[in-house]
């Protein structure tokens, strides 16, 4: 953590004093209190510490609400559950009444000042222009999960979460059949969990960071933390210095061909009754069959990112309570594309977005010499 704090104008830097606090515990434990109307979501089935980091994570969170029973007949938490606020204010409001403890930010900043980086040394330029090779930037870590199903019917109900620090979540299942995969990718540390559903003997996983492999494995109702390190990507092999030559008009410059980039759009999940999609989840199906899905786990409002090129099947399940359900997609702010509620599919088919073409060198032009007799 030392090595990380080194630079702090690196994203690093920022990531190191956020698990600093949390792993400090620089939130005030408040028992049997609570805050009214600063509401910012809620998040069921959460351990103290990742309530921490998930406030820790957004920059208007300042406290979180925690269930604990503490014997009240009209809890408006469940245990386990936290909801994030955007203000500590604890006056008249009775923590013990509604089976709720809070837990407010104080103080995270850390106790030395991180060590500035070196600064870079002055390089003489020379005459050859040497080739400058860039950075290779760190590219994600990705793990494939294993699901299996000992009967071979799915599993009934059970769903995996992959959750990172700021809270942003991924979700899927196994439908049906005995066996399925799927891509888990990220950089820094993640929750894994997997739900009981109704047959959780049935099920089990293990999630491999390369072929055989197995860095994790459970059964249902299962919770892991998993900690990714970002792959470095080969830096390029610098190309060779050609000598200075003066272009002509007989070869022009060659202007690439842009590569096309995915189109992403945001899908904004909404629920009337602010508890989130109640076993309803939404599928984003390729044209090969490959897919991703999701839910809504708790609160009024959330938002997942679909991207791609060519045509897609788009659906979301009825869930519990269908008629609480309402969606949309943007392709850019404003721009509705398609929506709906729940028990609904739709095909949707993104159009690859061309990257602007390099302005083309000019030429050097040809000059006629202005005398009979010129300078050789």
């Amino acid at each position: 953590e030392e090595e990380m704090m080194e630079d702090p104008n690196d994203e690093a830097f920022y990531y190191a004093v956020r698990i600093w606090c949390v792993s400090n515990d620089c939130y005030e434990h408040i028992d049997k209190t609570c805050v009214w109307n600063s509401n910012i979501q809620l998040y069921s089935y959460k351990s103290v510490d990742q309530c921490k980091a998930l406030c820790s994570s957004r920059e208007e969170c300042v406290a979180f609400e925690y269930g604990v029973d503490h014997g009240s007949d009209d809890p408006a938490l469940d245990e386990d559950d936290c909801r994030l606020q955007d203000s500590d204010e604890v006056s008249n409001c009775d923590g013990a009444t509604y089976n709720i403890d809070l837990y407010t930010q104080v103080d995270c900043t850390p106790t030395h000042e991180p060590t500035p980086g070196p600064t870079e040394p002055t390089v003489a330029p020379t005459t050859s222009n040497p080739t400058v090779v860039p950075t290779a930037a760190p590219t994600e870590r990705c793990y494939t999960l294993y699901m299996f199903d000992s009967y071979g019917d799915g599993w009934d109900g059970a769903y995996w979460t992959w959750t990172d620090a700021s809270g942003y979540s991924q979700s899927g299942t196994m439908h049906g059949g005995d066996s399925s995969t799927a891509q888990l990718c990220g950089n820094g540390c993640f929750t894994f969990e997997v739900g009981a559903g109704s047959y959780p003997d049935e099920i089990d996983w293990h999630m491999e960071s390369s072929p055989d492999v197995i860095e994790f494995e459970g059964n249902a109702d299962t919770f892991v933390e998993v900690c990714t390190a970002p792959v470095p990507t080969a830096e390029p092999t610098p190309e060779p210095t050609d000598p200075t030559m003066a272009p002509t008009t007989s070869n022009p410059t060659v202007t690439p061909t842009a590569a096309p980039t995915e189109l992403c759009y945001t899908l904004y999940m909404s629920d009337s009754y602010g508890d989130g999609w109640n076993g309803a989840s939404w599928t984003w199906t390729d044209a090969t069959g490959y897919s991703q899905s999701g839910t809504m786990h708790g609160g009024s409002s959330s938002t997942a990112e679909l991207c791609g090129n060519g045509c897609f099947t788009f659906e979301v399940g009825a869930g519990s309570y269908p008629s609480e359900i309402s969606w949309s997609m943007e392709s850019s702010p404003g721009v509705v594309e398609a929506e709906g509620d729940g028990d609904i599919s739709v095909e949707v088919c993104t159009a690859p977005v061309p990257t602007a073409e390099p302005t083309p060198e000019p030429t050097a032009p040809t000059v006629a010499p202005t005398t009979s007799n010129p300078t050789v």
